[in-house]
């Protein structure tokens, strides 16, 4: 019985171990709860804006709630891609410019050194013409002056217009090039733009 095991345990002289921790090593349990704390782990809500271009380069606004971001976000990456010139400009905001990637949607993620975030969708690659330059630079009215637009992501049937008129003669010669002759229009600078079909 429980007297003739107590006693034969004094006996020999054995000591009786609590099962439960004694009021010391409760307050130590306690101290270790108290100084844990879950790893930092961003949290992106949203994107903005929501489309851009396969060759990259574009600047990017990440936004999440009060806390979302802080000194423990290391990166950014884009489609697996990292981004460039990550900033993190608040607990709320992340700056940051876009990688080149193929087109379609893609997951951004924030990356820590505690943790990374969960994948972030609402970002869309697109082929979308950028032109950069034009020769030659100065036309004469009342038009008819050949150009040569150069740029990136030109596909076949897009459109020139040129101080809001459109241009005629185009001919998407390839992806970086069209050519097309200058409409009539007025004196001084004007916009060329690209738009594809």
């Amino acid at each position: 019985n429980e007297d003739l095991q107590t006693e034969y345990k004094m006996a020999a002289g054995a000591v009786e171990t609590p099962s439960w921790p004694n009021s010391s090593s409760t307050t130590q349990w306690a101290a270790h709860v108290s100084s844990f704390s879950p790893p930092r782990v961003a949290l992106p809500t949203s994107v903005a804006p929501t489309e851009v271009q396969t060759i990259g380069g574009e600047a990017l606004t990440i936004t999440g709630t009060v806390g979302s971001f802080g000194s423990w976000v290391t990166g950014v990456t884009v489609g697996g891609t990292p981004a460039t010139s990550v900033v993190v400009v608040n607990s709320t905001t992340i700056t940051c410019v876009s990688p080149a990637h193929a087109a379609g949607a893609v997951n951004i993620v924030v990356t820590g050194s505690e943790g990374d975030s969960s994948n972030l969708a609402g970002l869309t690659y697109s082929v979308r013409p950028f032109p950069t330059g034009v020769v030659p630079q100065f036309a004469f009215k009342p038009g008819g002056t050949a150009l040569t637009i150069t740029g990136t992501g030109f596909v076949a049937g897009a459109a020139v217009t040129i101080g809001g008129v459109s241009a005629t003669s185009v001919v998407v010669v390839d992806a970086q090039t069209i050519t097309c002759v200058v409409p009539d229009g007025t004196v001084g600078p004007i916009t060329i733009t690209v738009t594809n079909p």
